[in-house]
């Protein structure tokens, strides 16, 4: 199974397992697959559109749009979400996206209502005066520095970056300063039978140790991978 999206919904296919921009399915670049779910909230994005017409498998569609182009190109229609999300910063179709695709894989997402209520109930971040942000993750958190960056970009419009906790430290990290306000995602911890080498705490652990030595002030770690 490939999962597939432009923008928000390539962030929600990458959520969901393994992925691939729609564009590189278009142009012959993803790897081989047997089924092909595209995510599209509104159901109209032309690549993934014609991702979907080029594959020559099984395709699925999660969306928020039964009556779209895409969904009358896909073999299977899965409505995420009962109506379209009214805001361009997509949030809601996000979540609901990475909930059915993990829901198709047979995973139980029961417990996603309270865990939303839970985060939305916790103490915000506030607002802040840094000039630039940044996002790092590893593993699952992939997928939630990337999209945190795009939602800070086109809702807040600042300068906002995303990356891999690990290559962080490899250079990028010369240009953090006090003036980037740095958000590390902790994410889950494979247990020990998974040999995960370093693991996602010992990245994320490396990353603070850096930041803490560079004196950078502002940063906050969280357990939440979606």
């Amino acid at each position: 199974m490939l999962f597939t999206g432009c923008g928000t919904s390539f962030h929600a296919a990458l959520a969901c397992g393994p992925a691939a921009q729609a564009l590189e399915i278009v142009l012959g670049n993803a790897p081989a697959a047997d089924v092909l779910v595209a995510i599209s909230h509104q159901g109209t994005t032309t690549l993934t559109l014609e991702a979907v017409e080029a594959f020559e498998g099984e395709t699925w569609l999660v969306t928020g749009a039964p009556d779209s182009p895409l969904a009358r190109a896909a073999d299977h229609v899965v409505v995420a979400t009962p109506e379209l999300e009214k805001s361009y910063c997509h949030t809601v179709s996000y979540t609901c996206a990475i909930a059915a695709g993990r829901s198709l894989q047979g995973e139980n997402v029961s417990d996603l209502p309270g865990a939303v209520e839970h985060e939305l109930a916790a103490d915000p971040l506030g607002a802040s005066e840094h000039e630039r942000f940044l996002v790092a993750g590893a593993g699952d958190d992939i997928a939630t520095a990337r999209e945190a960056v795009l939602k800070l970009r086109e809702g807040a419009h600042v300068a906002a970056e995303a990356h891999h906790t690990e290559q962080l430290l490899h250079g990028h990290l010369a240009a953090v300063d006090s003036s980037v306000r740095c958000l590390v995602l902790e994410g889950r911890v494979a247990p020990p039978s998974a040999r995960a080498t370093p693991s996602e705490r010992s990245a994320s652990l490396a990353a603070k140790s850096r930041f803490s030595r560079r004196r950078i002030r502002s940063w906050t770690s969280s357990a939440s991978s979606a």
